[in-house]
């Protein structure tokens, strides 16, 4: 029977005699330590009944942690979470253990922080191999024989708290793309039981777990649901997407046995551990003041509808912190202060921006003070930056207040003055920061009537925004984008905004949010002739300005599929890209590879210069830090489609070039349709180009970049494309030890693991490959018996006769070598 994989949420740990705070009670316990900080600041009934009555429900259990994180907490926050663990597994875990020690549990991911998964198997004396991201990964195949392993995708409390992944900005970030590659893999060959998790992450990141791409191939799935609750959208989308896959009602552990799993009884109650007196604890730290604490409460209250409670609570941490200014305070109880004032300016901004611009001011004030006050000591790099930072956001939500009163100019000093605090942050500034930046930049451009400049600076907002995992920023662009492209008459990318925001909104906690209704943009109106005359004139002016917005007219221009219009596009194209040097590497490649689809491909004068922009775009990417290459541009599916195409056509360039010896030119071809496949949205065909390419750099013996591009597609790739990179790492083992670079056996004790994770994968030619690479390696060790046994193996799995032939050959060499040695014996 194929081996069970299990996901365990926190309901896992939540039952006794565990009883780990599941996450809501957690927050909710935070909640209510801080309504009981701000009560010194209470001071009528009607003003504590709304505080008291204040519920993790209307705030949300996601915005809430997200508040407090970001309002007064920061990094300490994951200090915080250091109760949620436990001294007594549950009957769940001892489950666990129990099915692992008969063989039958392959693995278990969780996204809890305890222990109590580890501590189960330990007293059970079952083998374990925990593992977390940010470390190696697992091996891709797992052996009937392998112990179990763990993997806590959440980090865990053993490590430290920068491991930890609670925030919802965290989770919509997503997950490292090799991680869900290898969970996506790993459901998708195993039976699947989901125990204690309620699937809400799955809305807060596309495939969060990879368990969506895998549910289709996934056998059988069970999810545990309890009776009387509906499952969450993410859970029923993928119990509907398994051809085996079912809810399971009912209480854990019970619900555990109805499904055949042996539950052991429960463990004597150990020590319970007091989460009330751990985060009161934790609220003592000298960096959290009441003022701050109550300050967020009050922003809590106003998101809840609560704004005259929540005006009130200001008022009043107001006017203390005034009386304290006036008695004189320490540093760090006047950088408390300056923190609460903040909040309160940023809260306020578009609702009272006089008392909001009062409110910043008084903050940057404080802050400039204490950091330039002769009683402050050199700050280090990270507190530093954190005032920095802290300064930055003063300084644009200032810009946000002038914004909003209409006073530009002032908003735009505001802007300069923000961003100058933002470049000089250690880290060079966060991503939410600079998505704030370009998000009021955008609003400042509109004002001044300078729409092409707004959405060129809200297009990088959505960017920043999206790669900081802040829904709520992002949201906010997309609602702009939508409507200052209505504006402009383009009505198309209109849409594909509006859809944007309306995804989006489904993902934001927050009432206010949930109540706006989007018109219907398909009800309007405009003349046609009119409306593609002055696209075409601003499509004219795109090119000669630099190609900023050149994707997203063109995109407006080509959904009308008119052959007038589509002539008359050409013409500006022919007219424009020959003359002028788009400044945007991308968007010459666009504007060439358009002209192209609307000659119908009778004329390719302009794809000349098309390979090298392409180049350029991803070659400094590569073997960086980036993990996903996202252009951000708006294509039309005939731009696609002619993308690929052309992809294609590189790429077989690259192919023959190989075959003719001259391996530079064949690595030029290779990066430039792994970038035309990326631009096609063709993740998977990007990367195997890629592979190719390290396969170039390997016979002109440049070990080194042949590494990095093959450790860039190791860490970037899907499930569909991680078999190709992984038959050009036992040919890049291969190589090298021919060259003299490798030991031929280290090269076979390295290539060993990556056939053993092809036969798992289904990929008949990667494996074929692979073997056929093994099989080199151990007639290169003088392994003959090996070296047949894996070249035959090849022999039957490869499908183009060109890689038989080679084989073929590999299989005589041997033969004869083996023969020779039997004359000589």
């Amino acid at each position: 029977m194929e081996r069970l994989v299990v996901l365990a949420g926190a309901g896992v740990s939540a039952i006794p005699p565990s009883e780990v705070p599941s996450w809501w009670g957690f927050n909710n316990s935070v909640l209510e330590a801080m309504k009981a900080r701000t009560r010194r600041y209470v001071r009528n009934p009607g003003l504590a009944q709304q505080v008291a009555s204040l519920g993790l429900d209307e705030i949300g259990v996601a915005v809430f942690s997200a508040e407090v994180a970001d309002a007064f907490a920061g990094s300490s926050w994951f200090d915080a979470l250091g109760c949620l663990d436990g001294d007594t597994p549950s009957p769940c875990h001892d489950a666990l253990a129990t099915l692992a020690g008969r063989g039958e549990l392959a693995a278990i991911v969780t996204t809890n922080f305890d222990t109590l998964i580890e501590q189960a198997f330990q007293d059970a004396g079952v083998p374990l191999d925990v593992y977390m991201p940010g470390g190696s990964l697992p091996p891709w195949s797992l052996a009937p024989d392998d112990p179990c392993i763990l993997i806590k995708v959440h980090g865990s409390v053993t490590r430290t708290s920068s491991s930890l992944v609670d925030l919802a900005t965290q989770k919509r970030r997503g997950l490292p793309p090799n991680v869900q590659a290898w969970l996506a893999r790993l459901f998708a060959s195993h039976r699947v039981l989901v125990a204690g998790f309620s699937g809400a992450d799955l809305d807060l990141s596309d495939d969060y777990f990879g368990v969506w791409r895998a549910a289709p191939t996934i056998p059988w799935l069970r999810w545990t649901q309890r009776g009387g609750h509906e499952p969450s959208r993410g859970a029923a989308e993928v119990v509907a997407a398994v051809v085996d896959g079912a809810f399971a009602e009912g209480d854990l552990p019970d619900v555990l046995a109805t499904l055949g799993l042996d539950v052991p009884a429960q463990r004597p109650r150990g020590n319970v551990r007091s989460v009330d007196d751990h985060i009161n604890a934790w609220f003592a730290k000298p960096h959290i003041g009441d003022e701050s604490v109550a300050a967020c409460l009050a922003r809590m209250l106003q998101g809840a509808g609560y704004v005259e409670a929540s005006d009130e609570l200001r008022r009043t941490i107001r006017s203390e912190i005034r009386a304290g200014l006036t008695r004189g305070v320490a540093i760090l109880d006047a950088l408390r202060m300056s923190n609460a004032i903040a909040m309160f300016g940023n809260d306020l901004v578009g609702r009272d921006d006089e008392q909001a611009l009062v409110d910043l001011r008084l903050c940057e004030e404080l802050t400039r003070t204490v950091v330039d006050g002769p009683a402050w000591a050199a700050p280090g790099e990270e507190a530093r930056g954190e005032i920095l930072q802290n300064l930055s956001g003063v300084k644009l939500n200032t810009g946000a207040a002038y914004a909003s009163l209409d006073r530009v100019d002032d908003a735009a000093c505001a802007l300069a003055e923000a961003v100058d605090l933002i470049r000089q942050s250690p880290d060079g500034g966060s991503m939410g920061r600079w998505a704030a930046a370009h998000f009021l930049d955008g609003v400042i451009a509109r004002l001044r009537d300078d729409m092409r400049g707004a959405l060129v600076s809200w297009r990088q907002g959505a960017r920043f925004a999206r790669a900081a995992g802040v829904a709520q920023l992002e949201l906010a662009v997309a609602e702009n984008r939508w409507r200052t492209a209505i504006f402009l008459g383009e009505v198309e990318l209109a849409k594909r905004f509006q859809e944007e925001a309306a995804t989006l909104r489904s993902t934001v906690v927050g009432s206010a949010i949930r109540r706006v209704t989007l018109p219907d943009l398909t009800a309007l109106a405009f003349d046609e002739d009119a409306r593609v005359a002055m696209l075409l004139r601003r499509l004219h002016s795109e090119i000669c300005r630099g190609g900023d917005r050149v994707d997203e007219v063109l995109y407006e221009l080509l959904t009308r599929c008119d052959a007038e219009v589509d002539a008359r596009v050409a013409g500006v194209l022919a007219e424009t890209a020959t003359k002028v040097c788009l400044v945007q590497p991308l968007s010459g490649a666009v504007v060439a590879v358009a002209y192209y689809v609307l000659t119908e491909g009778d004329d390719v004068s302009l794809l000349a210069d098309v390979p090298r922009r392409l180049t350029a775009w991803i070659a400094p990417l590569v073997g960086g830090a980036v993990t996903r290459l996202d252009s951000g541009l708006i294509l039309v599916d005939r731009l696609r489609e002619a993308l690929h195409l052309l992809a294609r056509r590189w790429g077989q360039a690259g192919v023959s070039l190989m075959r003719k010896g001259d391996f530079g030119a064949a690595e030029a071809q290779f990066w430039v349709a792994a970038a035309a496949f990326l631009l096609a949205s063709d993740a998977d065909e990007g990367i195997r180009a890629l592979s190719y390419a390290s396969d170039a750099l390997v016979r002109q013996e440049r070990w080194q970049p042949a590494a990095a591009v093959l450790d860039w597609c190791a860490a970037t790739a899907g499930p569909a494309a991680v078999s190709a990179v992984l038959a050009r790492n036992t040919k890049f083992l291969l190589y090298r030890a021919v060259n003299g670079d490798l030991a031929p056996a280290a090269a076979i004790a390295a290539a060993a693991p990556l056939v053993a994770q092809l036969r798992v994968a289904h990929a008949p030619d990667e494996l074929g490959s692979a073997l056929t690479s093994l099989a080199q390696l151990h007639e290169q060790a003088g392994n003959a018996d090996e070296a047949m046994n894996a070249a035959n193996e090849a022999l039957s799995l490869l499908t183009q006769e060109a890689h038989r032939d080679l084989v073929r050959e590999l299989v005589s060499r041997i033969r004869e070598s083996t023969a020779g040695d039997a004359i000589d014996g």
